[in-house]
Parts: structure tokens; sequence; C-alpha cells
């Protein structure tokens, strides 16, 4: 049986993003995310913090994690609070203006102009477009920033083997990514060159190439780890 993955998108984002990096993976690992055995985790943004926080509370549901663009929450109460007022403005923009008004100002933003150009860009903004605007507006107010908590002073106790990844042209996360790779022992850093922020749509071909050993490795070793373990009860 081939070890097993599951994949955690980020906000607006859907299972389909993740096509791609699934068939390049499929090879190796079962993506179908069946089963309640140890499985690797892959989280992309808002989907990353998520995994970050599954890694912390569950670590032996784990043998390996790749965190994709992705920040382990706002350090301070106020940043929180700030941050609230900030989605909760957003889902009203949402709710108020409908869907294609606020994608068309949501993918305006710098932090995706890599994204916009990239060919999977048009394939993706049809598959929001198809997304019920409730839960959007409800990933805004239950899984934004604000909501969640820091995980920035329990990083260095996450034992699981984490892989994080960012892209060269998104300076604000490649440089969260440096910082949590420098406070997590467990972990290495990998920045993917000529992508930005949605680096799974915009290079899956990269994202796959880099990941596969990792995953193979974590894998084998947390497989070797087992089989001893159960040899010395024996």
């Amino acid at each position: 049986m081939k070890p097993r993955l599951i994949f955690l998108h980020g906000f607006l984002g859907c299972p389909e993003d993740w096509t791609e990096v699934k068939a390049g993976l499929s090879e190796e690992f079962e993506t179908a995310a069946h089963g309640t055995d140890r499985c690797g985790i892959i989280g992309y943004s808002m989907g990353g913090r998520l995994a970050l926080q599954l890694l912390l509370r569950h670590p032996e549901r784990f043998w390996g994690g790749v965190i994709i663009s992705a920040s382990p929450g706002l350090r301070t109460d106020e940043e929180r609070v700030l941050r609230r007022e900030h989605d909760e403005n957003l889902a009203k923009q949402l709710e108020d203006n409908g869907l294609d008004a606020f994608l068309a100002e949501w993918y305006e933003q710098p932090l995706f102009a890599s994204f916009k150009r990239a060919p999977g860009f048009s394939e993706a903004l049809a598959r929001r477009k198809q997304g019920p605007l409730s839960n959007y507006a409800r990933q805004l107010r239950e899984l934004g920033l604000g909501m969640q908590p820091s995980l920035w002073e329990e990083l260095q106790s996450i034992s699981v083997p984490l892989q994080f990844v960012c892209g060269e042209l998104d300076h604000k996360f490649a440089g969260l990514a440096a910082q949590m790779h420098a406070q997590c022992p467990s972990s290495e850093l990998v920045v993917l060159p000529r992508c930005g922020h949605v680096v799974h749509i915009e290079d899956p071909s990269a994202l796959v190439r880099v990941m596969l050993p990792f995953l193979l490795e974590c894998w084998r070793t947390s497989r070797d780890r087992d089989q001893l373990d159960n040899s010395q009860r024996i």
C-alpha cells in the first residue's frame, strides 16, 4: 500500500487546485486521502497554517509535512484584533458587492501578480467563481489570521520533519518561511525561482520536484523507525 498524503488548500481554493501536484506524486503516494493510518500533510497559505496546528497538536498522526506560502500567525493580540476587523470588512464587501467584484479586487493585490501571469490562473479563477459566496465569507470570519493563535513560540517543538516552500517573488512569505525554518530544527527551506505566492498552481512541476524526494525520505525514515520499534517489542 502506498503512503498517504492529504492536501489543505488556501482561502478561495478547492481540492482541484492540487490536481497537477497530485498527478506528479501519485506514482509514489496515495493522494485520495482515504484511510486512518499516519500520513504526510501538505498545506498552502491558510491550509499551511492549519497544517502547522495539526502537526503541533497531533504529531503522532503524521510522518512529514510541507508548508507552502504560509504564516504561523500574528504575534500580538493587537494585530489579531485589527486583522479580525479587516477580515470582517472584507466579508461584508464580498456579501454586498458579489463574488465577481470581490475576486477582481482580490487578485489586484501585488501578492498575486505572478499568479495572474501563470497559465493556470484562468482555470483557477473559474473554479473560484463557482464556490459558494457564503463559504468564502465564513472562511474570512472563522479561519483568518485574526482568529488563529500565534504559533511562533511553538515552532521549535515540532518534531515532525518539515519542508517550508515559498516563491522567490513572494518577498513577504519568503521572509516568513526563512524565520520559521530558523526556529524549527526539524525543517528545511526551499525557495522556488520565478514563483510568487501560489506556487502549486504557478509551477506545479517545480513544486513536485522539490517535494517528492523530501516526502519519500520522510516516509522511509518513519517506516524504518516503526519497523525497528516493532522488532524491539517482540
